[in-house]
This record gives structure tokens, C-alpha cells and sequence, in this order.
């Protein structure tokens, strides 16, 4: 019956169920770490040459004919992975300094105990390899006369002749305590090995995805969000690595409220000044759901962040994630002033974003109070254009043409003030393009050909800010064009875009080229392209945007569209 429940594993497992994975790591980790050290005399080589063997494991799982013989088949990708180790001669740390001591105050018994852990070790390496096998896997695996046959291949008789074989060879007493020392060294006894197994299968994601993003094994990422969880689960506090890998996870999978609750963990430990308003930023947009969540409480976790912000000082990058920015750093920075702006065009966004609270709120009022309340300065003064394009946003929803005639106005009179060329540049292009919105709106035909016109010199003009950048500028006006019923003029800059070697980012991105292009084209084959991409890079919100596009009307349940976005 355990057999046929670890062959059960083994086969979920081979078919993409990264929770049996994380069984079969959990269930053999002993195993094979035992194993590798009867192979190679450095403990930390050991666990390296294990997690590796297990990375490799999941990726070759697929191709095992015969599930119940996983352990066979896993220990000989451990000994391909340990002689490797072996010949790359990259052993170098003395064999007892791994193994956990017991927490005894007194430097006397710490030395006792170092020196019998050495005594054991260097007993146990003088075996001959097959006795050392057995040895390992019986004591530091605690694995029975059967289980470790299977492991090796052996009939149960020759394991037993080999451990008999060593006790008579090890004295008595080095026996005794070898019982005891080789208990300690297992690796079930923290999570830190199975942390590092699931640390490097997300690196296998990366390293996936680099190389062919179609066929990308994305239960990866189920199986790093599994670890994530195991992590937030301890009493501890979290570490800055794994909070900005596990936010970039969950950022992947759209799992908002994970992330929410992730950051909120986060925040209940000490931090500094620029940790906690990053961990807060984010916070606050995550309780929103991007649009999903809860408005109220997003609105209220803005209004926290503004007061918190009253008696701090901050500094994070300009660049998205907003990490904190370093030290001493020569580059304009995010400081309290510029989050404080950010924190009254959440509260708009938020605003127009659901419609339930639009009314009666006042959030474009305190946005126009705090922007002149405080000065621009070099740190504020991009922050300022990014919101008062928010700002934008909300009036559009609003069918406020004069508000946001101001607020172009406010945009133009920065861009003309900036003192810098790169900004100007850049400032000059999101100012034409929210123009050209304008123009779209009044059905101005001549003023939106003209406004379209100065835009693309803009670009063309723009050499010092990168392909990149270009390539982001058009894309942001071709969506605003599909949004405002004009797939015709939203073509064009599709397609400008299409030259480049990332012509787009997100699923967003290539769901709203394949909006266009549909409505305008009909053209199947290359829409069909575009919505498999947007499939790939949007994970589980492509579905229901596609089903609410009125473009897709007709071919809402069309069986190749559905394939395309993932449906069927």
C-alpha cells in the first residue's frame, strides 16, 4: 500500500503537480543527502549536489516509464551530479563543520563533542564505499533493510552483510556515538534544504522562461508560491531577499491578495524608513486587487500611507518595483513628498477605478491641494506628470473635458520648465499624447492627425531616451486609441512597434495590439498569435478580459479563440 501511494505521488508529480513534487523532496531528502555524502567527504558539496539532483529531477520527471522505481532512478541522478562535484575538485570545507552541535554552554564539552563528530566522520570515510552506503542510509536516512535495497538495487541480504560488515569494523564505542551524530545531520531537521530545493526550481523558471517563454513550465511558479507560504508561516522574521522574490511571484500569478497579506506580514517586523514606505506602496494597490479588490479599504490604506509618511523619510527608486534607493545615490529619488503625490493619485485612480465610490468623492480636490501645497522639486517632478495623467484618466471617466484641459495645461507647463533634455523629450511626448486623447474625444479630426503627427516626431527626436522607452511611450497612446473606438489610428503604432525586439511587455499589452488589429483586419491567424501571447504573459486575467471586449463579440465562442486564450 506505501508503494502504490508513493508511485501515486510520483505519477501526479510527472504530470505537473508541484505539491506531489514538494512530497517526493520532503520524502527523500534524507535519502539522497545521505547518499551523496557516502560519495563526497564535504557536507555543504552534499546538499548542493542533492538540490541540484532534484532540480534535474523535476525537470526530466516526465520521461520515468516506471514510477515506482523514483528512487533508483533519483539516486542515479545523484551519483551523476556528485562525480561531477568530484572532478570539478570543489570540495574544501573540513566534513565536521556542518554538523549541528548540541547547545552546550560550556567550551569544554563543545570541544569533547567536535572532536568525537570528527572521530565518527573519519571512521565512517575510511569505510569501503559499499559499507559506507549502507551505514549512511540506515542511520542518517533512517531508512529499513528493504527501502534501502530498493534505493540501491540490492537483494535485502547484501544490506544486511554490509551493515553487519561495518559494525565489526567501527569499535563499539564509535558505533554508539555515530548513531547519535548521524541522527543530528539530517536535513529534515530545518526547511532550510527543501527552502533551497524550491529556491532553485524558481531559478529553473527564470532560466525556462529566458530561453523559450511558449513552452515555459509555469507550475514552477505554483511550487515557489508553495514555498512562499511555508516561509510566511514561521515565527521569524522575513528577509529582504525573500519578500522582494516572493512579491515578484505573486506579482507573476496575479495573486493579489496573497501579496497584500504578504507585505502586511512584512510591515509587523522592524523596518527602515524606505522598507516600510515600499512595503506600504505596494500594500495599498494590492488591497485594491488592481481593480478587483476592495475600493474602501484600498482608499483607506492611501490615507494611512499619507499619514504615516508625515514624520518619515524615504527614499526608493524611480524605477518600478521602487526598491529603496542607495545610499548616497546621484539619481532623483521617490522621497516623502513625492509618495505623498502618489498616495492622492492612488486615491483618484482608486476612485475612477470603481465606479461605486466615484460619486461624491473629492479625491481629485486633495490631489490639486497637495500638488500645490508642495513645490516641484527634482525628486516630485516626474511623480507630478504620472499623476496628473491619472488625474487625466479619472476626468475621462468623469466626461470632464475642462478639468482635464487643466490638468494638460499643468503638463505642458512642466515639460516646458524641466532643464533637462531627456525630460523634455519624454515630458513633451506624454503631454502630446494626452492631447491627442483630447482631440480624440472632441472628434476633432484635423487637431488629432496633427496632434498624432507631433507625437511620432516627438519619438522620432528621442534618441537619448532608448529604443525602450519609445517602445512603452507608443504603446501607452495606442492603448488609450483602443479604449477611446479608435482601433484604426491604434493599428499603425501597433505595428511601429511590432519592429522592435520586445514590441510589447505584459498580456495587457498584446491583448489590446490584438483588440485592434481584429477590429480593424479581421485578420484570424495573426489575431489568434497575438491572443496566445497575451495568454502566456497574462496568466488568468486574458480569459475574462477577452470575454468583456465588445471586439470579440463574434467570436466569443469560437473554439480556436478560446484554445488561443487559454480557455479550452
Amino acid at each position: 500500500m506505501i508503494e502504490e501511494s508513493r508511485a501515486s505521488t510520483v505519477e501526479r508529480a510527472k504530470h505537473g503537480d508541484t505539491n506531489a513534487f514538494d512530497t517526493l523532496v520532503r520524502r527523500y531528502q534524507n535519502t539522497v543527502v545521505a547518499y551523496a555524502r557516502t560519495l563526497l567527504r564535504d557536507p555543504a558539496a552534499a546538499e548542493d549536489a542533492a538540490q541540484e539532483a532534484f532540480v534535474q529531477a523535476w525537470r526530466d520527471l516526465p520521461s520515468l516509464k516506471e514510477p515506482a522505481a523514483f528512487g533508483a532512478w533519483l539516486r542515479r541522478i545523484v551519483f551523476k551530479f556528485c562525480d561531477r562535484s568530484r572532478r570539478a575538485a570543489q570540495c574544501t570545507l573540513p566534513l565536521d563543520e556542518r554538523i549541528r552541535l548540541a547547545d552546550e554552554r560550556c567550551p569544554e564539552a563543545v570541544v569533547e563533542r567536535a572532536d568525537e563528530t570528527a572521530r565518527v566522520h573519519d571512521a565512517i570515510d575510511a569505510l569501503p564505499c559499499a559499507l559506507r552506503e549502507a551505514t549512511l542510509l540506515y542511520y542518517m536516512a533512517g531508512h529499513d533493510i528493504k527501502e534501502i535495497a530498493s534505493f540501491l538495487e540490492v537483494p535485502q541480504s547484501t544490506v544486511k552483510n554490509r551493515l553487519y560488515a561495518a559494525r565489526k569494523r567501527l569499535r563499539k564505542d564509535l558505533w554508539t556515538m555515530a548513531e547519535t551524530i548521524l541522527e543530528q545531520g539530517k536535513p529534515s531537521e530545518s526547511d532550510e534544504f527543501t527552502g533551497n530545493v524550491l529556491a532553485r526550481v524558481l531559478s529553473e523558471f527564470r532560466r525556462q522562461e529566458a530561453a523559450a517563454p511558449h513552452t515555459v513550465n509555469r507550475g514552477l511558479l505554483d511550487e515557489g508560491r508553495t514555498a512562499l507560504f511555508e516561509m510566511i508561516a514561521t515565527d521569524g522574521p522575513l528577509d529582504v531577499t525573500t519578500v522582494r522574490d516572493g512579491f515578484m511571484l505573486l506579482w507573476r500569478k496575479n495573486d493579489w491578495r496573497t501579496l497584500a497579506a504578504l507585505l502586511t506580514r512584512y510591515l509587523a517586523q522592524p523596518l527602515t524608513d524606505s522598507e516600510a514606505a515600499w512595503a506600504m506602496l505596494h500594500r495599498t494597490s494590492m488591497i485594491g486587487g488592481n481593480g478587483s479588490g476592495s475600493a474602501i479599504g484600498e482608499l483607506l490604506a492611501s490615507e494611512l500611507f499619507e499619514d504615516w509618511l508625515r514624520d518619515k523619510s524615504p527614499a526608493l527608486s524611480y524605477e518600478w518595483p521602487f526598491y529603496p534607493a542607495a545610499g548616497n545615490t546621484p539619481e532623483p529619488v521617490l522621497d516623502r513628498d513625492g509618495l505623498r503625490i502618489i498616495c492622492r493619485g492612488g486615491a483618484v485612480c482608486c476612485s475612477y477605478s470603481y465606479r461605486r465610490v466615484w460619486p461624491g468623492n473629492n479625491a481629485l480636490d486633495k490631489l490639486d491641494a497637495a500638488l500645490a501645497e508642495i513645490p516641484v522639486t527634482t525628486n516630485n517632478r516626474q511623480v507630478r506628470f504620472w499623476e496628473l495623467m491619472v488625474a487625466i484618466q479619472a476626468c475621462h471617466f468623469a466626461r470632464d473635458t475642462a478639468r482635464a484641459t487643466g490638468y494638460v495645461a499643468q503638463m505642458r507647463e512642466l515639460a516646458a520648465t524641466s532643464g533637462s533634455p531627456s525630460l523634455d523629450t519624454e515630458d513633451w511626448a506624454m503631454t502630446l499624447g494626452e492631447e491627442l486623447r483630447l482631440a480624440v474625444r472632441a472628434k476633432d479630426e484635423a487637431s488629432t492627425q496633427l496632434t498624432l503627427a507631433s507625437f511620432e516626431a516627438s519619438l522620432a527626436s528621442a534618441t537619448n531616451r532608448g529604443a525602450e522607452w519609445v517602445r512603452r511611450a507608443r504603446y501607452r497612446v495606442a492603448c488609450d486609441l483602443v479604449q477611446d473606438n479608435r482601433h484604426d489610428l491604434a493599428v499603425p503604432l501597433f505595428e511601429i512597434n511590432a519592429l522592435c525586439t520586445q514590441p510589447v511587455s505584459g498580456g495587457w499589452d498584446w491583448l489590446m495590439w490584438a483588440v485592434a488589429l481584429w477590429h480593424v483586419t479581421k485578420d484570424r491567424e495573426r489575431t489568434l498569435t497575438l491572443l496566445r501571447e497575451a495568454a502566456l504573459h497574462g496568466q488568468d486575467d486574458i480569459p475574462k478580459e477577452f470575454a468583456r471586449r465588445p471586439e470579440f463579440a463574434d467570436v466569443r465562442d469560437d473554439p480556436e479563440f478560446l484554445q488561443a486564450i487559454g480557455r479550452e
